[in-house]
């Protein structure tokens, strides 16, 4: 993770992206992980701590361990595990690291957010290893930057119903999502996309989320067709409409969906022409939730607009 500053242009408060593009977790390419079975085998976590750094010594030796390296550090699979080991930057030259001077599995819940399992001494983590390829990372070549692109187009709408959800916990918990495709992590098997690096901004005001522009710009990358981005967008989109669904608890406060500004992006992208009547009508949804979570009876008129705008949508 690393810390970003961020500033309001136009109709987006955006990350500054060049700081971003340059500290963002940087993927070797072979950062794409078979499914692999560890049935049989105790985890590492159940393991004597001795074992335990044992197995990340062993790993951290070996370069083909390495998986990436972001402003934080570098990270590193350990072995015959399902996890891996972020040593902290500024201790990779350091001859007085010793993450072997503290080892806990009690993590906090902005740890469990950036699937943090266990710390260890100087800064070091133990993460849950995700599996799937980064939507853009250094080294790709185009068949694989194509491949992916095609990949997240086609996944359905619950993966894009779980990337909004994580980026709404971590919201909802003080933390920001850092918005760089290099941190967005596809799994066609299981059809998933996952976040891995978020910031801890507290102390920090970030009063516009901008949830869909974010989801948008990190779902594609250079090689990502307009047809792509068109289904793309449409997801993202429905999956935010399955939020002010009646009766339902939306994850984020209703304020927080940047629909006007999304739409006007999206416009400005020529993926898909920005429709006043469709502002208006999802300007009323999110005023009709806010009122039916207020409690009025307007369930009804609610669920109408809803299927009104989908049908809007998806034509």
């Amino acid at each position: 993770m690393n810390i970003i500053s961020t500033q309001t242009f136009g109709t987006i408060h955006k990350t500054n992206y060049n700081y971003s593009r340059n500290c963002g977790l940087l993927f070797n390419p072979q950062f794409s992980f078979d499914t692999v079975s560890f049935q049989g085998k105790r985890d590492l976590l159940d393991l004597s701590e001795k074992t335990i750094f044992s197995r990340i010594d062993k790993s951290i030796k070996n370069k083909s361990n390495f998986l990436g390296q972001g402003c934080e550090g570098k990270v590193y699979k350990i072995e015959d595990s399902e996890y891996c080991v972020k040593i902290p930057s500024n201790k990779l030259f350091s001859k007085k690291i010793n993450y072997k001077s503290d080892f806990t599995k009690e993590v906090s819940e902005k740890d469990k957010i950036n699937h943090i399992v266990a710390r260890l001494g100087d800064g070091a983590v133990i993460m849950k290893r995700i599996e799937g390829t980064p939507v853009w990372k250094t080294g790709m070549d185009v068949k694989s930057a194509k491949k992916v692109a095609k990949d997240v187009a086609a996944l359905p709408l619950t993966s894009y119903k779980g990337f909004l959800k994580q980026i709404a916990d971590a919201h909802n918990n003080g933390m920001m999502f850092d918005p760089f495709n290099h941190n967005v992590i596809i799994d066609k098997n299981d059809k998933t996309i996952t976040v891995i690096d978020f910031i801890d901004n507290s102390g920090l005001t970030f009063e516009e989320l901008n949830p869909l522009q974010l989801m948008y710009l990190t779902s594609t990358n250079k090689y990502s067709t307009t047809e792509h981005k068109e289904r793309i967008a449409k997801s993202i989109l429905n999956a935010a409409l399955e939020e002010f669904k009646p009766s339902q608890e939306p994850c984020l406060d209703v304020s927080q969906f940047d629909f006007n500004s999304y739409l006007k992006m999206l416009d400005s992208q020529k993926i898909i022409k920005y429709n006043n009547q469709m502002d208006k009508k999802l300007s009323n949804l999110v005023d009709m939730k806010y009122f039916e979570l207020q409690g009025e009876n307007n369930k009804e008129e609610l669920s109408d607009l809803l299927t009104d705008i989908k049908n809007m949508v998806n034509k």
